[in-house]
């Protein structure tokens, strides 16, 4: 029910349908991983933040985490804590393992969303003023 909700992008009832299923399965990774895209989507940055880290928590290789996580905080503006996220998203590209899950068709636009963003942060950060934190 949380994959038809998800179709229909009702982002609620995906919260609703995940947390049932995380009440029982609290350490599914991917379940934690939707919930956060979900939370996202709604605008709820921090939450969503949070169930990212603790997706990978579970699963410290779980390349959309990574992904998705460093873009929410380049979103954010925090370029710095969204840079070790996508170097691991990039590294991960680089294993077959992972290449065989993503479609054939999108694989070389995958690599160059992730190198694009990761650039993204590092202007960014080397645009920033000495001792910023951003």
């Amino acid at each position: 029910l949380a994959q038809l909700s998800r179709a229909r992008q009702d982002w609620s009832a995906v919260l609703l349908w995940l947390h049932l299923v995380l009440v029982v399965e609290n350490e599914w990774a991917d379940g934690h991983y939707q919930r956060a895209q979900a939370l996202a989507r709604l605008g709820r940055s921090a939450e969503a933040r949070s169930s990212f880290e603790h997706a990978l928590d579970l699963a410290p290789d779980h390349f959309w985490a990574h992904h998705d996580l460093g873009l929410l905080l380049i979103e954010e503006q925090q370029f710095l804590a969204a840079r070790p996220h996508l170097q691991r998203a990039q590294a991960l590209l680089a294993e077959p393992k992972l290449l065989e899950t993503i479609d054939p068709m999108i694989r070389d636009a995958v690599k160059s969303a992730v190198a694009k963003l990761l650039a993204q942060c590092e202007e960014a950060l080397q645009a920033a003023p000495p001792g910023s934190s951003r």
